[in-house]
């Protein structure tokens, strides 16, 4: 078998892998087209509260900013956890271009750039994770992954 024979063969090997174990969307996610919404994740992303994360969750945060020149309705579009725990975005919520909201896993009052999940426990998992942010009509707009790279370095870790 020729070099590049062998070499498809095994990228069809680690694909088949992936997929059995419910990699997929992780694999391919990033092959998608022009995304649809302009809507992406921006740091920071804090996904380990400074302290005790039960007695801080309003420092669990993730931040989505509108990237793109119009206006867009949120209403019904959800943020979700690697766990699939979900928050849905309020009726009426919309993100004007170049607004940045920042989503809180604590409790507070909504405002145009702070929106509050209300949880009682973390929602973010310190060590590694991903966010997935899903339109109102559930096509995926964008997904965060990270990973913590030492103890100290709390939420400064790898992501992308």
């Amino acid at each position: 078998m020729s070099d590049s024979g062998t070499l498809a063969v095994t990228i069809l090997a680690i694909v088949s892998g992936l997929l059995l174990f419910g990699y997929g969307i992780l694999l391919f996610n990033d092959l998608r087209g022009e995304p649809e919404y302009d809507v992406q994740f921006v740091t920071p992303f804090n996904y380990n509260a400074r302290g005790d994360d039960l007695r801080n969750l309003n420092d669990e945060r993730v931040t989505l900013q509108n990237q793109g020149e119009e206006t867009v309705d949120m209403t019904g579009w959800t943020l979700r956890n690697h766990l699939r725990v979900t928050y849905t975005f309020p009726e009426g919520f919309a993100l004007a271009p170049g607004a940045v909201v920042t989503v809180h896993s604590g409790c507070g009052d909504d405002s145009g750039s702070d929106l509050f999940w209300c949880s009682r426990r973390e929602i973010w998992d310190n060590n590694k994770g991903s966010a997935t942010l899903v339109s109102g009509d559930g096509n995926k707009v964008d997904v965060h992954h990270y990973e913590r790279l030492c103890e100290t370095c709390g939420s400064q870790g790898k992501s992308s």
